[in-house]
């Protein structure tokens, strides 16, 4: 979780078009060195060498066959964004289920979440 978090950083520093201005810029920035101090409370170090599991984050409705009349799940299209990962995330949500990616939330945007 630190090598990721730390490849956002540096896409935010070194890709030029990751900001669309100051403000936008700033909102990053503090995201992500919200997460970096973050990651020791969410990650456990007894997965961080294994075990790595299959990993497809792209399994919405579209990129699934289901059996209409049981509703079993028929296959799985689609495994262009999948990868191996830690264990740990497994607990993730899909990014499809975010109603707004985390770099745009403000402090209003955990309201969108409750029930």
């Amino acid at each position: 979780m630190s090598t990721l978090v730390q490849q956002n950083m540096t896409h935010l520093m070194e890709q030029r078009n990751s900001i669309e201005d100051a403000e936008d810029a700033r909102r990053k920035y503090i995201l992500r060195h919200r997460m970096k101090h973050l990651v020791p409370y969410f990650t456990s170090q007894e997965h961080e060498n294994g075990p790595f599991k299959l990993v497809c984050d792209d399994l919405r409705p579209g990129n699934v066959i289901v059996d209409p009349k049981t509703l079993d799940l028929k296959a799985v299209i689609d495994w262009e964004w999948s990868y191996v990962a830690p264990y740990q995330f497994l607990y993730c949500p899909p990014t499809w289920l975010i109603l707004q990616h985390p770099t745009s939330w403000i402090s209003e945007s955990e309201t969108l979440y409750e029930t």
